[in-house]
């Protein structure tokens, strides 16, 4: 599940929308889902950036979101992101690959 994202430095108050699938490319039902994680690293980093809750947008259809706050993406630079979700039989699934650039706005 590779992703690319584009964003810039100090924006907020939007959403990241993602759809979770298998291998074969089927929607994971998130029904039965206590916690879902949406965990951030600048890179070259060795801590996380942040970490913060995400929402089921659609259970059946595995969509899920996490909204943007104040302090997520106040540097430039890449980073990675990955999103753990915790079901509630304790079977845990990390869904990587996410790489997010975050740039400058105008004037650049």
């Amino acid at each position: 599940m590779r992703i690319n994202i584009e964003t810039i430095k100090g924006d907020e108050k939007y959403d990241l929308v993602f759809h979770l699938n298998d291998f074969n490319g089927n929607p994971i039902n998130l029904n039965s889902v206590s916690e879902i994680k949406f965990k951030v690293q600048k890179k070259g980093e060795s801590v996380l950036k942040f970490e913060g809750d995400m929402s089921v947008v659609d259970g059946v259809e595995g969509e899920v979101k996490y909204t943007v706050v104040t302090g997520n993406f106040d540097e430039i630079g890449k980073y990675y992101a990955e999103i753990e979700a915790t079901f509630e039989d304790g079977q845990r699934i990390t869904f990587d690959d996410i790489l997010i650039n975050v740039k400058s706005d105008l004037p650049k």
